[in-house]
Order: structure tokens, then sequence, then C-alpha cells
């Protein structure tokens, strides 16, 4: 097996290539589309994960709890209970980025074109 060559990279050379950015990274995710309602998409789609990972995390009698501390897992899962419901409408077909703007679920599947 090979391995990468940033081992043998100096941080200052990685330092200034990461600086440069990535043209590219506008397709790696809709957060970085110009356009307002393919962010709504990627907000939903984030808000969809983190609400799953919520949900596994503190289902009841879940695999996670035995590998946390009592005290962390209660704090998150405290936190996740204060932001569930904002994730819930956040991840809704029905919010839109702009007043009088298209949907995220009009957009999501070509509604209202």
């Amino acid at each position: 097996m090979g391995e990468s060559g940033v081992v043998r990279t100096a941080l200052k050379d990685i330092y200034e290539s990461m600086a440069k950015g990535n043209k590219a990274a506008q397709f790696f995710s809709e957060l970085c589309d110009q356009d307002p309602g393919r962010k709504g998409i990627a907000i939903s789609r984030l808000c969809e994960v983190w609400l799953k990972i919520g949900k596994t995390l503190f289902a009841e009698k879940g695999p996670y709890a035995k590998h946390l501390k009592d005290e962390t897992y209660k704090k998150a899962h405290d936190d996740f209970k204060k932001i569930e419901g904002s994730l819930n409408e956040c991840m809704g077909k029905g919010i839109a980025m702009e007043e009088k703007a298209m949907t995220v679920g009009q957009i999501a599947y070509a509604a209202g074109q």
C-alpha cells in the first residue's frame, strides 16, 4: 500500500495550498451554492442527518449510553432535546430561504416549474 505524500509535505506548503481554496468546493455541498434555494436544500439535509444521529444516539436502550460517561451523555441528550424542534422545522420541505422563493420541496422535486 502506498501512502499520501502529505506526510512528507512541509506544513507551510499545506497551509498555502489550503488557503488558495478549492474551486470544486461548490460541488461538495449545496451550502456553497449561490442559489439560496439550493442552500435551503443543504440545510434541510444537514438537519435530517443531525436528527437521525440524535435519535440514534439517544434511542431508549440505545447502544451509545454505555460508551459515554453518564454526565456527558445526559448533557448531550439535554442539548439535543433543546434543538430537536428546530432541526425538525428546518428539515421541512416547506422552508424557503427568501421571501416568495420556491420552497425546498418545490426545488428538490421540480414542482411549480
